[in-house]
């Protein structure tokens, strides 16, 4: 069933904004349910085209773990051939809405009505429904969205672990305070997912956005130095080629280590892209890079990199890390003000409105002149 939602605007009056949202599709309808995985996340080299329900109860017998479609509409079975059952499932006719990992699913072409009539039963052994939304065009979109599943209330932030620096193509590790050329950027970070339910996904679920920027010593943003990229939807022109411009191979999606290229834009018509540090002031990233360093859009010398890690509920990153040393997992007030091996004389934790992000060190780096190679 749909619900409706009044959000005021904060401009000094109150105009609604009416969003259709839906409930789920398992008992109860209207009560938040546990996501124990989300669109987008890693499935080793593929995305994970849904995301995942958990049942209110662990036992697998009772009514609440019997799934209901969302829509009035005839059903049709999604029965994947290899004995592959665990998979199976059932969609709607419109093909707007489907349901997988369930068993005792109903004949196709039955006519059904929603959250009435049963359509199947979830696997013991998988313990959740995995539910996909497509919109007129056939994308998988984010049924996480304002106007999706509802209620979904999220109030913890993701957690970002570590940043490095990559040579863009080889890949090559980087230290952070020489880099040049064409500069690559992994972030591990992963959302807790910790929600009213009360508890978590029970690892690390991939984010909804990534995003990261340069700004100058006086932490002042460079223009145009910013990119990011975000879990709306996925795209119909092979998604799934795309999915090694999103991750690093040194994520493990089952133990929940997710490590994500930052600096590509990989739903974009340019998806490989990277910081160039040779670029010109007047021209883009890819373009010819500066011929001197007085027309280099980064000088020779020192900047901030700064990196988000948001769910979709806009709860950002509340971790950092110390140059030269190994990141602590507590929280900023376990950090002393000053670090003598370090680069820089201070860490800090700045925070703008909602958004909590860190500095992640001062970066240096030079341009190499046909003198210097």
């Amino acid at each position: 069933m749909k619900s409706i939602h009044f959000l005021p605007l904060t401009i000094g009056i109150f105009v609604p904004i009416i969003l259709l949202s839906y409930d789920y599709p398992m008992k109860p309808f209207n009560r938040q349910h546990k996501i124990i995985a989300t669109l987008g996340e890693s499935r080793g080299t593929r995305f994970h085209n849904g995301v995942d329900i958990m049942p209110k109860t662990w036992v697998s017998t009772d009514s609440f773990w019997l799934v209901y479609s969302l829509v009035s509409d005839t059903m049709l079975r999604i029965t994947y051939t290899g004995g592959d059952t665990i998979n199976n499932g059932v969609r709607d006719k419109s093909d707007k809405y489907s349901y997988l990992h369930i068993y005792n699913r109903v004949d196709s072409a039955t006519y059904v009505t929603a959250f009435v009539d049963t359509i199947g039963r979830i696997y013991a052994s998988q313990a959740h429904c995995h539910f996909i939304e497509k919109d007129s065009s056939g994308r998988w979109i984010n049924p996480l969205r304002p106007e999706g599943l509802s209620p979904f209330i999220d109030t913890v932030s993701p957690i970002i672990e570590s940043v490095s620096f990559k040579r863009q193509g080889s890949g090559a590790h980087l230290d952070k305070n020489n880099l040049n050329d064409s500069v690559d950027i992994v972030v591990r970070v992963y959302d807790p997912r910790v929600d009213t339910t009360g508890g978590n996904a029970g690892r690390g679920i991939g984010i909804y956005k990534i995003q990261y920027e340069i700004l100058d010593t006086l932490k002042n943003p460079i223009p145009g130095a910013i990119n990011s990229y975000q879990f709306d939807s996925l795209p119909l022109n092979d998604p799934y080629a795309r999915y090694s411009l999103v991750y690093h191979d040194s994520t493990d999606w089952d133990s929940g280590r997710f490590y994500y290229w930052v600096t590509n834009a990989p739903f974009s018509n340019i998806p490989n892209q990277y910081w160039n540090t040779k670029q010109h002031i007047n021209r883009q990233w890819y373009e010819p890079p500066a011929e001197s360093i007085e027309v280099a859009k980064f000088k020779d010398g020192k900047y901030w990199v700064k990196v988000y890690g948001y769910d979709i509920r806009n709860n950002a990153d509340t971790d950092f890390e110390i140059p030269k040393s190994n990141p602590p997992r507590n929280l900023a007030d376990q950090i002393p003000n000053n670090f003598q091996n370090s680069k820089f004389s201070r860490v800090e934790i700045y925070k703008d409105l909602a958004k909590i992000f860190r500095y992640l060190g001062i970066l240096e780096f030079r341009h190499l002149t046909q003198r210097e190679v």
